[in-house]
């Protein structure tokens, strides 16, 4: 290939990257050598490529604020936002969708604005009435009665276990100390059950002998 005619092809390949060039920009370019030209296209090329992967950086800190600031407003929203002082969203990906669909492209998300959204709308929502949340107590006294029941430890470990629904097979054994005092415990109510029960048979016999003295 000809000097002029590799120069051509160069130039036809550098100018796209330049922008705003000036209208004699073929003409300078012309003048350059074989050279300076393919180091002027590498120059454009590797600038290219580093300001398109400035923006590709940019373009995901973007998107991971927006994503923060959605996951952040909906979570608000599932706590705080109640319909009739009753009922709350559902955790749902359709009710989630719906709320991001509603949303105004000039408007960024909030927890203010999907409480505003879910009030405004709440037709397009679904609603729950929230279940009573056992407290601390409650789980305790069922992680208790598990472990007694199972024979099982009440160390720490097992405490987490239940908690996450693990199976028997994964906790701790009871312990001699523990396993004596489960039986003792077990003593224990029994003796109450069997002397509640024996006042309550005495109270029945002493009811029913009252009644036969009126009778006769």
């Amino acid at each position: 290939m000809h000097q002029m005619e590799k120069k051509q092809l160069l130039i036809e390949r550098i100018l796209p990257y330049l922008i705003g060039a000036p209208a004699d920009a073929v003409q300078r370019l012309l003048q350059q050598s074989l050279s300076d030209l393919e180091t002027i296209l590498s120059d454009c090329i590797t600038k290219r490529a580093r300001a398109q992967a400035v923006e590709q950086v940019k373009q995901h800190a973007d998107d991971m604020r927006r994503e923060s600031r959605l996951e952040g407003a909906w979570t608000h929203a599932l706590r705080n936002v109640w319909l009739n002082g009753k009922q709350r969203l559902v955790d749902v990906d359709s009710n989630r969708q719906m709320m991001e669909s509603l949303i105004q492209a000039h408007e960024t998300p909030s927890a203010s604005l999907y409480g505003t959204i879910a009030l405004t709308y709440p037709k397009k929502f679904s609603w729950e009435i929230p279940q009573a949340q056992p407290t601390k107590e409650d789980q305790r006294a069922a992680f208790d009665a598990f472990v007694r029941d199972n024979k099982l430890s009440s160390c720490e470990a097992n405490v987490q276990l239940f908690k996450q629904g693990a199976s028997t097979e994964s906790f701790a054994g009871a312990s001699q100390i523990e396993r004596a005092q489960y039986a003792h415990e077990a003593a224990q109510a029994r003796q109450k059950f069997l002397i509640h029960d024996a006042i309550c048979g005495c109270r029945r016999v002493l009811r029913y002998l009252l009644i036969r003295q009126r009778v006769a």
